[in-house]
Formats: C-alpha cells, sequence, structure tokens
C-alpha cells in the first residue's frame, strides 16, 4: 500500500512541476489553457490522458514555439511511465495479498493436519491397547475351553 501511495503522490509531485513549467511557459501565447494554474492542470490531465493532445500541441506549436512538442512529450513520457507504475503496483499488490492469504491458509491447514494425525495415532494407540486386551481374553478363553475339552475327552 506504501508503494502505491508514493507512486501516487509522485504522479501528482509530476503534475504539479510541469503544471508550473506549462504555465510559466505557454502562460502568454494560450491563456485560455495555461492562463492560470488550474486550466493548465486540467490541460495536462487532457494530455496524459491522449484526450485530444495532438490538436494542443500543434496549437503550442503554432502559437508559442515550434519546439513546443519537446515539454509536451517530456511530459507524456513521464506521466505515462507514472502511471504504469502505479497500475502495475496496484496489481502486483493484489497479487502478493492474494498470495499471502492462500499461504496462511495452507498453513493453518499443515496445523490441523498435524493436530489430526496426532489425535489420530493418539487414538490409533488406545485402540491397539484394547486390541491387545482382547486378544488376551480371548486367549484365556480359548485355553479354557481347551481345556474343558480336554477334560470331558
Amino acid at each position: 500500500c506504501g508503494e502505491i501511495m508514493a507512486a501516487g503522490v509522485l504522479l501528482l509531485l509530476c503534475f504539479y512541476v510541469f503544471g508550473v513549467l506549462f504555465t510559466d511557459l505557454y502562460q502568454a501565447s494560450l491563456p485560455q489553457k495555461f492562463g492560470r494554474i488550474d486550466a493548465t492542470l486540467w490541460t495536462l490531465f487532457q494530455l496524459m490522458t491522449r484526450d485530444g493532445w495532438t490538436v494542443t500541441t500543434k496549437e503550442m506549436i503554432e502559437e508559442a514555439h515550434s519546439l513546443s512538442w519537446i515539454p509536451v512529450l517530456l511530459f507524456l513520457g513521464t506521466t505515462s511511465f507514472l502511471f504504469l507504475n502505479l497500475a502495475t503496483a496496484v496489481i502486483c499488490d493484489g497479487l502478493l495479498k492474494y498470495h499471502q492469504k492462500d499461504r496462511l491458509e495452507i498453513t493453518e491447514m499443515q496445523n490441523s493436519t498435524s493436530r489430526l494425525d496426532s489425535d489420530t495415532m493418539l487414538t490409533n494407540a488406545r485402540l491397539e491397547q484394547k486390541i491387545d486386551a482382547l486378544s488376551r481374553v480371548v486367549e484365556g478363553l480359548l485355553q479354557s475351553q481347551h481345556k474343558q475339552i480336554t477334560k470331558y475327552c
């Protein structure tokens, strides 16, 4: 969870830094999109989601400077990288929690199985004692019956 929050904070920090940069660079030439920081952040969000980024970049090149595509590509590359890392962190975090849950369940099953094994061993020992006692009783009965048969024969 900490890694996800760190990637999210880094993405927000990146947005703010590029927002200040783009506001400073393009405020005079494109005031409707970069006149204030909130408008710049909204425009950058549209750029990041690829919503008309080519139109915006073309306007920047025509109105401000022919090399305006460089900061746009830097922004797109940086935010795409951070967003992909954020998505990967969410997926990995979910898989890790799922795996830890499975591991805990397996450990619990092994513990209960070992308890069952010890209980089974104790039950088996008791049954063996009872079988031995019954065997002695049957042997005694057979011997006494054999004595009576030999007495009468």
